[in-house]
């Protein structure tokens, strides 16, 4: 089956952005025979690698020149917002199965500062 590289390249289960950032979100699996499908999934939500839907953009896998057999896949979300706090997994199928890899994104407000200036008396 196809195999998510997580210990490998000891990728992040949790990734915490700021508000109004963009979100990228990378996994890296080796796959042979090649994969027949990839995707990414939230909630009820499937987006196909090498597609957009305004915000999100999942990229077509790219081969990794280190290693046989092996992938990069990212998806972007840009300017993220409180609601895009979830969990994103990434599923690879091939003909021998499947494997998926999950990142929980956290979308922190900025703290904001306000200073005062006068003077004491």
């Amino acid at each position: 089956p196809p195999q998510v590289l997580g210990e490998t390249y000891q990728m992040n289960p949790n990734m915490v952005v700021n508000k109004d950032e963009n979100a990228v979100v990378t996994v890296l699996f080796c796959s042979d025979p090649d994969p027949r499908r990839t995707f990414w999934e939230w909630e009820s939500f499937i987006q196909e690698t090498d597609s957009n839907t305004g915000r999100h953009a999942a990229e077509a896998i790219q081969k990794l020149q280190s290693r046989d057999d092996c992938y990069e896949a990212r998806l972007t979300i840009h300017k993220v917002e409180r609601s895009d706090s979830k969990t994103y997994t990434f599923v690879i199928e091939n003909d021998k199965g499947r494997d998926a890899f999950s990142v929980s994104l956290e979308v922190k407000e900025p703290l904001m500062f306000i200073m005062l200036v006068g003077s004491l008396s």
